[in-house]
This record gives C-alpha cells, structure tokens and sequence, in this order.
C-alpha cells in the first residue's frame, strides 16, 4: 500500500508540469532572462551544458543541465538536475534539487529538498517551510521556521544557522555545531553505525526509508521531465520513432541490444590504446547520455501504447498528460517481480534501438 501511495505523492509532485502554458529552451548554454527585470509568464522547461536564470519566471521552472545558475525569481514550484547547481534567486514555493554540487542561499518559500555529493545551505538561506537534505557533506547555515531532517556523511552546521524547530539527522557519527548555531527544538541524532548483537531501532530504517522515498520520486519526476522536454524539444523525430517502434518492434529490439552491447565493448578497446584514448573517453561519454535519452525514448513508447490501446489513438498522439501517466503505468509494471523488471528492459530496448538509429540518421545523413 505503501509504494502505491508514493506512486500518487509523486503524481501530486508533477502535477504543476500541466499549468498554464510552457516555454521550451535547450542548447549548450541557455540563459533565460538577460536582465534582472524581465519575465517570463509561463512554465520554464529548460537543459543545456549552463542554463542561467536571471529574470522572473511566473510560474514553475524545470531544468537540466550540466551547471546551473538560478540568480531570479520564480513565482511557484522549482526543480533542478544537474552536476553544479547554485540557486540564490528568490522561489515563491517548493525547492527541489539533485546534484552533484548543491549550493543554495536564496530564499524559498515552501519545502526544500536537496539531494547532493556536497550541499551548502548558505546563511542567506531562508526556507518557508519543512527540509530535507541529503548528501556526503552537508555544511547548513540559514534561517528554517519548521522541522529540519537531515542524512549524510559528514555534517556541519554553521555560524547563523536558526533552526525554530526540530532536528532529526541521520549519519554514522555525530553533527559538528558550531557555537554560533541556534536550535530552538529538539536535536535528535540517529546513529548509523552498524550495532552487533542488539536489536536496532526502527527509526534508522524509518529514515532511509523516508530518505530513498525522496529519491525515487525525484527520480520519477526526472524521468517525465526529460520524456517531456524529448518530446517537445525534438517533436517530429519523437513521433518518427514511436512509429518506427510500432512498425518494427523486433528489428528495433535487436538493434538496441547490439548498440548496448558494442558500444561499450568499442570505447574499452579505444581506452586500453593510448592513440584511441580520447575517443574511447568520447564515446564512453556518449553511451551514458544515450542511456538517458533512451529512458526518455522509452517513456514516450509507453505513451505510444496507452494512446493505442487504452486511449484507442493514433500512437503518436501523445500529450504531456499521457507522458505522466505512462511512467506511473511504468512504475507499477515494475513493482511485479522480474516479469514486470524483463518488460520494462525489452521496451527499454526497443527505444535504445530507434534513438540509436534516429541519431545515426542525423549524424550520417544519406547521400
């Protein structure tokens, strides 16, 4: 019962994708908003290699991208995915962000939930309501009026730091505070070493549970969000592929799985020779973000088949509505032991081949 109620918050997380209207931007580096003044009055859908917000988004803002910088404002909902992320504008509601390097020191005006290798919550941070941190190094400062939950490595928490309410943090040792440090609630730490022969709470587990519920639903919100930004970024080539599956899913199921098996096997012997190292470390490059995009393609196909068969459709008829509602389809498939698992690969394969195949068309296009 309990993976099916995670599978609705979860919906209830992606809901905003279908407010209003939307503005689409990609390239290697997006920049929305040149000056401080200026607004966008839509939903935001942006990734790139730096995407840099300046101005205001009036309404909820989506982006991937390898560094972001959020310098505005937004009026609802942010979520972030990428390596380097440093978001310090003004958000109206709920904060999510993933990264490898998560700095923020703005100020938010719901929830804060951010998940990285390394977090620092600057003491310019002002959050509205609850947080959630994770990460390996989390150094915390910053105002929080409500409860504060925390899991990591090694946590540190700041001069300036204000805390109004609980503490609960789970970690193998205990926090650093420094003296300058105000926590009006209760500090509660949750040990995580490994205790032998005593039986151990269930408020650890509790946690990570808690703390990889998180997870896999930002997880499932990345997954719509780079389906949909697939979808309506590269339209006419997605719809070409959800034909060429429906056409040929056979051809296209081999065809991914000899891409998935040879590409990987051709950058290793590139890498083991030191004339083909740059382009062993390219392609190696490329077979990751092809993955990626190939979960993207793959979301699409499960589009394609609720528009066929259950929405009795054209199959590439398909909306950000049917998007959404085919990764909870896809979520639910999965929970069924390994037959959900094999249907879920052998789609997944079937998308691997027509994005392998539409890529090498763009690339090697016929003379």
């Amino acid at each position: 019962m309990k993976k099916y109620l995670g599978l609705l918050v979860g919906l209830a997380l992606i809901l905003p994708i279908a407010a209003g209207a939307a503005e689409f931007s990609k390239g290697d580096v997006v920049n929305l908003g040149v000056h401080p003044g200026e607004m966008v009055r839509e939903n935001v859908y942006a990734a790139g290699g730096t995407v840099n917000v300046v101005g205001t988004v009036d309404g909820d803002l989506y982006v991937a991208g390898g560094t972001v910088n959020l310098m505005g404002t937004v009026t609802k909902d942010v979520t972030v995915v990428g390596g380097t992320l440093i978001v310090t504008g003004k958000i109206g509601d709920d904060l999510r962000v993933v990264g490898g390097n998560v700095t923020v020191g703005g100020s938010i005006g719901g929830e804060l939930v951010a998940i990285g290798g390394n977090v620092n919550v600057l003491p310019s941070t002002t959050v509205g309501a609850e947080a959630y941190i994770v990460g390996g190094v989390i150094n915390l400062s910053g105002s929080f009026p409500a409860d504060l939950v925390m899991a990591g490595g090694q946590i540190y928490l700041a001069e300036g730091l204000m805390a109004r309410n609980n503490f609960d943090y789970y970690s193998q040792k205990e926090a650093k505070i420094s003296d300058g440090a105000i926590i009006l609630g209760t500090t509660t730490f949750h040990q995580q070493a490994v205790k032998k022969n005593t039986q151990s709470s269930k408020s650890p587990f509790f946690g990570l549970f808690a703390f990889m519920t998180i997870w896999v639903l930002l997880g499932l919100a990345g997954a719509i969000i780079l389906a949909c930004l697939l979808f309506y970024l590269w339209k006419q080539e997605s719809k070409e592929m959800i034909e060429a599956a429906f056409a040929s899913p056979g051809r296209e199921l081999i065809r991914g799985f000899v891409v998935l098996i040879v590409l990987p096997i051709a950058a290793i012997i590139c890498l083991i020779t030191l004339v083909g190292l740059p382009l062993g470390f390219l392609a190696g490059v490329f077979y990751v973000a092809l993955i990626i995009l190939g979960a993207a393609t793959t979301g699409l196909l499960w589009a394609g088949l609720l528009a066929k068969f259950v929405f009795k459709r054209k199959e590439t008829d398909i909306n950000w509505w049917l998007i959404i509602l085919a990764a909870l389809v896809l979520a639910l498939v999965k929970l069924i032991p390994f037959v959900g698992w094999l249907i879920g690969f052998l789609v997944f394969l079937v998308g691997f081949g027509v994005l392998s195949n539409k890529i090498y068309s763009k690339l090697m296009p016929k003379k």
